[in-house]
């Protein structure tokens, strides 16, 4: 059923809640229902406190109403005129009463004017007093004013004298019928073809089933199941792509945020559990693997890797060094992961400099860039690289230069301080053997040194 809007000042008139009520100083948007009824037949509404019965207390709601209706673009406009209610005027403020009193059928024209203030098409009309019924579907309603010799489109007349009742002037009906209830306000509306008559629906009319109506109700409940279960696959699939986007997001975040995904990552990858670690803002994670102790530093910054980077994990490892007498430089994996210029797309980024490089050797510590790091858990998620492959990784010193090779136990890059003791070694070799094939054999990473 089309939206109905009935702004009115007599209060509820709720027969069901097919209607929207509104008081005249305070309606909703026009253009927000499909019909709008202004009802005037209120017999509080024509009153005049002032010594006057050319205006109401409530001309200031009519002029914004009407600024409204001038405005609405869409919506279809109803105006109830009054029945023969009294006039009431000159209001005693000792006594708390009007003290004159006037039938609207013996003021007419200031009736007409009032309302002129709401709708200014109106006094292009001519309004007579007289009681009738008019017929509108199965009602017999009665109005006590109709419309005289207007050349106007009429659209109820009463039923024996033939009287216009309602008419539309400038896209707007006015009627003077007595619309008391929805029931009338329903019936009027359909005779004037502003509702389209339907018949309600049986409830038996469910269980007909004829032509291909299985066959469709069939196809309609197997699409719904695909729908069901595509939308389950969708939000599978988001879930995942929320937890991928978790992932990547130590290509840009510094500071917890970038810590804890990070340590998410290692305890997936490594088998262990950071849940117990308690941070004493010291190091950003410490734990103990196959014998050795990890002591890491997680980094966020917009430069690239700098000297003090470096050092303040080498800070971490001697004071861990300090507590803990049994233990030496051996028995320790520090691990510098950096997020180096996060405000770059990672392939804008700067190679870590040869500087800190050497330091990280000298210090015994692994850069890990935050990009490499995700190139090893995706391969570590997808199969490529086994756990024990990903600690030998980490076990070594300088900078982590992983290069995915589908292999799982061996390592795929020795750091640069073995490969310095390994072309030592090769030299010598050489010097007995065939030259030619040692470095050979050193460039293709075939010895095994």
């Amino acid at each position: 059923m089309k939206r109905v809007q009935v702004i009115s000042d007599s209060g509820s008139k709720k027969d069901d809640n097919r209607f929207t009520y509104t008081k005249l100083n305070s309606p909703n948007a026009l253009d927000d229902y499909d019909i709008n009824i202004i009802d005037l037949n209120n017999d509080y509404l024509w009153r005049n406190e002032d010594n006057s019965n050319k205006a109401i207390n409530k001309s200031n709601d009519f002029r914004s109403i009407s600024k409204m209706i001038k405005n609405s673009k869409k919506s279809q406009i109803v105006v109830m005129l009054p029945q023969n209610v009294d006039f009431r005027y000159y209001y005693n403020r000792v006594y708390g009463s009007y003290e004159y009193t006037k039938p609207l059928k013996d003021m007419i024209p200031n009736m007409t004017v009032i309302i002129g203030g709401l709708t200014s098409s109106i006094k292009k009309c001519s309004i007579a007093f007289e009681n009738t019924l008019t017929e509108v579907g199965q009602e017999e309603i009665p109005a006590a004013f109709y419309f005289e010799d207007n050349p106007f489109v009429g659209k109820t007349y009463s039923i024996r004298s033939g009287k216009m009742t309602t008419v539309l002037l400038d896209d707007i009906y006015y009627t003077t019928l007595e619309l008391s209830n929805e029931k009338r306000i329903v019936a009027f509306l359909r005779f004037i073809g502003l509702l389209e008559e339907k018949a309600e629906i049986p409830d038996w009319f469910e269980n007909i089933v004829m032509f291909d109506d299985q066959k469709q109700k069939t196809i309609i409940q197997n699409s719904k199941k695909q729908i069901a279960d595509l939308e389950e696959q969708i939000n599978l699939s988001k879930e995942v792509l929320n937890s991928n986007s978790k992932y990547k997001s130590i290509l840009y975040t510094t500071g917890d945020e970038l810590v804890d995904v990070v340590k998410e990552i290692l305890s997936d990858m490594l088998g262990i559990d950071l849940s117990g670690f308690v941070d004493e803002k010291k190091e950003d994670f410490n734990f103990e693997l196959k014998g050795k102790i990890y002591i890491g530093e997680v980094k966020g910054v917009n430069h690239n890797v700098k000297r003090e980077n470096v050092s303040q994990l080498d800070l971490h490892v001697n004071g861990y060094l300090d507590d803990n007498t049994d233990k030496t430089q051996n028995d320790i994996v520090a691990l510098l992961i950096i997020n180096h210029q996060k405000n770059k797309d990672p392939k804008d980024r700067e190679p870590v400099n040869g500087q800190q490089v050497k330091l990280a050797e000298k210090y015994g510590s692994l850069i890990v860039e935050t990009t490499m790091l995700l190139e090893l858990y995706s391969d570590y998620k997808s199969g490529t690289i086994t756990r024990d492959a990903i600690i030998e990784l980490f076990d070594q010193v300088g900078l982590l230069e992983y290069k995915y090779h589908n292999i799982e136990h061996s390592v795929i890059q020795n750091n640069r301080a073995k490969r310095e003791n390994a072309w030592l070694f090769l030299v010598f070799i050489g010097t007995v053997f065939d030259y030619d094939f040692v470095i050979l054999c050193y460039n293709n990473s075939k010895c095994n040194v």
